[in-house]
């Protein structure tokens, strides 16, 4: 393959691919070079900003095409409620996959741990949309995961909160999932994608964390289901 032009690198600036809300973005580039000299530069390769104004799916996925030169995700909530959540590795991309509150974001690419002296290629694709827009299944269909090849029904699956508040009064949309005016909760979440483990993952394994925030102390009851 050629030498990239030295200053390729991601979009400066996403250009919004379409929109069925005013509070929905979506984006999609599925070739983008990114020359050596970018990749090694620093360890955020690039960065984008986002604002939520109501409690909405956020979903991110970076793929390449050159195994040399993975970029991995990470997201950061600004502000006061600060905190990161670094993306998943599904085959060949990298994907974050969170319900988000209102409020600002910011999506990171960060730098492969080892690169090639010419170009990486990659693809990239971005979603932010209103939780009040999905389908009954928590997607809504216009990002496919495409990392996933052995499991198709895994792209209908449900995606796992942050955070389960304890009453409608303390989440930030009331989009979010919450304890009832009962004290109960009780939901089924179905299709969750778990990698298996590998080598690669027996360091450094990955897991899902959701927060329950209850009023007093109460039982809690997990049932897994794991169909092969």
């Amino acid at each position: 393959m050629k030498e990239c032009d030295p200053g390729s690198n991601f979009p400066l600036v996403l250009v919004q691919q379409k929109q069925h809300d005013t509070h929905e973005l979506y984006y999609n580039y599925p070739t983008i070079q990114v020359s050596a000299s970018a990749l090694e530069a620093s360890a955020v390769v690039h960065a984008y900003n986002f604002r939520a104004n109501v409690t909405s799916r956020l979903y991110w996925e970076v793929g390449m095409h050159l195994l040399n030169s993975q970029v991995t995700l990470q997201l950061a909530a600004l502000g006061e409620r600060a905190y990161t959540i670094q993306g998943k590795q599904r085959g060949n991309l990298n994907v974050l996959d969170v319900q988000v509150g209102p409020g600002d974001y910011t999506v990171a690419l960060r730098r492969p741990s080892s690169h090639g002296e010419k170009c990486g290629i990659f693809s990239l694709q971005g979603l932010l949309e209103p939780i009040s827009l999905m389908s009954e299944s928590a997607n809504s269909g216009e990002i496919l995961q495409k990392g996933i090849t052995t499991c198709p029904e895994s792209a209908d699956g449900d995606v796992l909160p942050p955070k389960i508040y304890a009453s409608k009064g303390q989440t930030r949309g009331g989009g979010e999932l919450h304890v009832d005016a009962d004290g109960h909760f009780m939901k089924r979440f179905r299709n969750v994608v778990f990698k298996l483990s590998k080598e690669s993952s027996e360091v450094s394994p990955e897991y899902d964390r959701v927060e329950l925030a209850v009023i007093e102390d109460s039982l809690l009851h997990l049932s897994f289901l794991y169909r092969a």
